[in-house]
């Protein structure tokens, strides 16, 4: 009942993919029979969503920050609120344990969510969201590589730029 922020193909035998709309319903769509059900309910307006590859997780950027839950059977979430500029791209990286964020301020940031959880100081606890500088104008896509070293981002003026994670080895 409202736009569709994203498409995303699922790995079942039956061809199948998962829709998200700005309405905040998540879909999931059976092309064969052409029928959809319900999978979640985000309970809020998504500007940018994001599914993961690895795992069933779901990732949303609304006027309260930056979530992540999971796409069935539990209500645990995280949210990420220090982020100042409003994401414009969402990408799941790194076999889905970190966030990638583009920024409407030209920024991506990288938000390493599951190791944040081990962090034993509050200074550690503050690298896991990284910031990577390098385009003048909006970001407007992000996608991590599959091995988790690398991802690329785009912006409106068509820039793309290759980028290696600072965790990545040299």
């Amino acid at each position: 009942s409202g736009e569709v922020l994203l498409l995303h193909p699922t790995s079942s035998a039956t061809p199948s993919l998962i829709s998200a709309g700005q309405d905040g319903r998540v879909i999931g769509w059976n092309l064969a029979s052409g029928l959809g059900y319900e999978i979640k309910n985000l309970q809020t307006q998504p500007r940018t969503v994001a599914i993961g590859d690895q795992q069933a997780l779901i990732a949303w950027a609304d006027d309260s920050g930056i979530s992540i839950s999971c796409l069935q059977g539990c209500e645990v979430k995280k949210t990420l609120k220090v982020i100042k500029a409003r994401p414009s791209a969402l990408a799941f990286h790194d076999l889905d344990r970190s966030l990638l964020i583009g920024g409407l301020d030209g920024r991506i940031y990288r938000w390493r969510f599951m190791d944040e959880q081990d962090a034993p100081t509050t200074e550690a606890h503050e690298k896991m969201i990284e910031r990577y500088i390098g385009h003048q104008t909006m970001v407007s896509g992000v996608v991590g590589h599959s091995v988790g070293r690398a991802f690329f981002s785009s912006d409106w003026d068509g820039r793309l730029i290759a980028w290696l994670s600072y965790t990545a080895d040299d």
